[in-house]
């Protein structure tokens, strides 16, 4: 008879037979799955390849523009050079005063006439002012001495000089208007013609009340 194979015998082999595919080539799972990584690594590097060669070529075209630009500017300031070059002179406007005959020169003005130094001899003045600055009044009062006037009494009506109540009647009573109201303008004016004296108002201070008063007499018909 034919004895059984030992127990001992059978574990050998199948300790081979495990071993074997231990050791063996992979399994065709593992070798699908290299294949495609493989694959997957060419198509990015294909890929890679077309995008740099994209970029050269748009890279190539971008300093192919700009040389084309700067090839325009230096003809473009070569044509406007040309141009100056070539553009007449623009004619200067014919001047209007040039065309129009000069005007003649104009006559001097001419000189103020002499103020009479005797306009108010022999007659007492007054002067009323609402000049507050009492050196300025009182230059007022010699300016009158230009014309004639002794020691013409100057009253500062703000101060509350308004003088007196009646005046002689040759006096003159002159009356500067520029700082002085109706109120007192007016009450002083009474007084004068009540007294039948000459009453002059003026608008001038010192440097022109002479003159100014020598007008407003000559327009008084005073006498």
């Amino acid at each position: 008879m034919r004895q059984p194979a030992s127990s001992t015998g059978l574990h050998q082999e199948e300790g081979a037979s495990s071993t074997s595919g231990a050791s063996g080539k992979p399994s065709s799972r593992g070798a699908k799955e290299l294949a495609g990584f493989r694959d997957e690594v060419g198509r990015l590097r294909t890929q890679e390849g077309k995008l740099k060669g994209s970029r050269d070529r748009v890279q190539a075209r971008v300093k192919e523009l700009e040389a084309r630009v700067a090839d325009l500017e230096r003809l473009s300031r070569g044509q406007k050079l040309e141009l100056d070059t070539l553009r007449p002179p623009e004619a200067e406007p014919p001047s209007r005063r040039a065309a129009e005959p000069p005007e003649p020169p104009q006559p001097p003005e001419p000189p103020e006439p002499p103020l009479p130094t005797d306009l108010l001899a022999g007659r007492r003045v007054f002067l009323f002012t609402g000049q507050l600055r009492g050196a300025v009044a009182a230059e007022m009062g010699r300016e009158l001495e230009r014309i004639g006037a002794e020691e013409p009494q100057v009253h500062i009506v703000h101060k509350g000089s308004l003088g007196p109540e009646t005046f002689p009647e040759d006096a003159v009573v002159v009356m500067d208007l520029r700082f002085l109201g109706h109120k007192h303008s007016e009450r002083i004016e009474a007084r004068a013609r009540r007294s039948g004296a000459n009453y002059l108002p003026v608008k001038s201070g010192k440097g022109g009340l002479a003159r100014a008063v020598a007008e407003a007499w000559v327009r008084k018909g005073g006498s």
